[in-house]
């Protein structure tokens, strides 16, 4: 259930939408999250190079494994039914979120929705990240693209918990602090100029989940379209075997 407790903002193309999932929903995210890695499933959080707690200082929780931007059989390491419940909940409120923006975005610009034209977008990622009392947050500045992610489009993120003092998602550029709020979805481009980090939160540890909203990539584009032409060659066999066994059944 989505529903919204007072209106979302985007200011500078910084989407904000509150409340999009409950509180007791957040809980559930996070509760799963702590009996998993008491499993031993979490890892800590890697940046490009590999775990640097100086840019990332973060415990990290990948839900949806094995995951392409054209799969759907997604595998689930822990608990899958409550896995793959928990999943969805979050991926259809940030495709809400997302298409919220977007819309916005269209409408006030009087421009094409980018969801509404060329191939579908799919969200890429699901991971649950904590960042514990004490730990230094994600104070790295960074954008969500690089020359190795360069299908992304826009990031959502999830906030799982209210941080009272710090813990805000700061985007200098635009000289922007957004408060984290249990249920409240960040948007963001994925592009410069939205470099952006997460703050330490003062005596509480922050949950967060993030995505990434893609463009198929140039080989899945062609896998997608090697597979039409496969389906509408063994269309056109069988309507050839067909219209040669009329022909043979008239002669």
């Amino acid at each position: 259930m989505y529903f919204y407790e007072e209106e979302y903002t985007i200011n500078n193309g910084i989407g904000v939408f509150p409340s999009i999932i409950s509180k007791e929903d957040c809980q559930s995210i996070i509760d799963f999250f702590e009996e998993a890695v008491e499993e031993g499933l979490g890892h800590v959080g890697s940046v490009h190079g590999g775990p640097n707690t100086s840019v990332k200082d973060s415990i990290d929780l990948q839900l949806m494994l094995d995951s392409g931007l054209f799969s759907k059989n997604f595998k689930f390491a822990y608990r899958p039914e409550k896995q793959l419940k928990l999943v969805n909940l979050i991926l259809n409120a940030m495709h809400v979120s997302c298409n919220l923006y977007c819309e916005y975005l269209s409408n006030s610009l009087q421009v094409l929705n980018p969801l509404s034209v060329g191939p579908p977008l799919n969200l890429t990622s699901c991971q649950v990240q904590k960042y514990p009392e004490g730990s230094l947050g994600y104070p790295g500045l960074h954008i969500e693209s690089s020359p190795f992610t360069t299908t992304r489009f826009l990031a959502p993120l999830l906030y799982l918990n209210t941080i009272e003092n710090g813990g805000e998602t700061e985007v200098p550029y635009f000289d922007t602090k957004v408060k984290a709020m249990a249920g409240t979805i960040l948007v963001l481009p994925c592009d410069i100029p939205y470099y952006h980090r997460g703050l330490p939160a003062i005596n509480q540890d922050k949950y967060v989940v993030t995505s990434w909203l893609e463009y198929p990539s140039e080989a899945q584009l062609t896998a997608s379209a090697m597979e039409h032409i496969a389906e509408l060659e063994r269309d056109y066999l069988i309507a050839r075997k067909k219209i040669d066994t009329l022909a043979e059944n008239n002669s």
